[in-house]
């Protein structure tokens, strides 16, 4: 017992010596309960308090934060920062802030802060999706009989409707090649589906196909092809 004693004390001095793994200083403190601040006021819908929060330290926000002010920036209507909350909302958005990119995508979309764009509201709306599917998720799917059936069945029977030029089972293929959510991504196949349906007057599809030629996904870039179905589903919407 008297021989294990001093093994003892000298582990318990080594541990008392240590420095501990992880140190918080007093503005790693105030860092956190920024962030905490910042966080309860946006979800209060207290935009002028996050903005209070948040505002005079812009160089050093997280990407939540500066989803937190720029969209604060916007519900305020402060026109003056629009340029800068466009800024911090593609930042935020390309460091993986799902929100931040669907809140783009929607300014595009309905012309929050002007003139609409929907082929950057698609931008951001592809990169939305890009953040939220991490992996491949694969559902289970049912016959009418109430059978299990797999994704490869399923996407049999729906490919055998599309081919007979069922517009719904061309637009489900063209976005479950799109997106990839339950099998992996392919933009070739996305596009062919959609300018199929595009073909039989879908104007979803249309745009989809234009975008698609317009952005080279799946394909070259054509702007020439792009605005062919970009001009049926829209005569002001231009690929430039």
């Amino acid at each position: 017992m008297n021989q294990m004693l001093p093994r003892i004390l000298l582990l318990v001095a080594i541990m008392l010596a240590a420095k501990p793994l992880i140190s918080c200083t007093k503005a790693d403190i105030n860092t956190v309960n920024t962030v905490i601040d910042s966080a309860k006021a946006f979800n209060d819908q207290s935009y002028d308090d996050v903005i209070n929060i948040l505002g005079s330290t812009t160089e050093n926000l997280s990407p939540q934060e500066q989803y937190y002010l720029a969209a604060s920036y916007i519900r305020t209507g402060d026109h003056a920062r629009y340029d800068h909350a466009i800024s911090l909302l593609e930042s935020a958005a390309n460091a993986g802030v799902a929100d931040a990119a669907w809140e783009l995508a929607r300014i595009y979309d309905e012309g929050t802060l002007g003139a609409t764009d929907i082929l950057k509201a698609l931008d951001w709306y592809r990169r939305y999706s890009a953040i939220t599917i991490k992996s491949t998720e694969i559902p289970e799917y049912f016959d009418a009989n109430g059978n299990s059936v797999s994704v490869d069945e399923m996407l049999k029977k729906v490919e055998k409707m599309a081919l007979a030029g069922d517009i719904d089972s061309q637009m489900q293929l063209a976005t479950v090649y799109g997106e990839g959510r339950i099998v992996a991504t392919n933009l070739t196949k996305a596009l062919e589906w959609y300018e199929a349906a595009a073909k039989n007057g879908n104007k979803n599809a249309q745009l989809l196909a234009g975008y698609f030629y317009c952005r080279g996904l799946g394909t070259e870039e054509s702007v020439q092809r792009a605005n062919f179905w970009l001009n049926k589903f829209d005569a002001s919407t231009n690929c430039q």
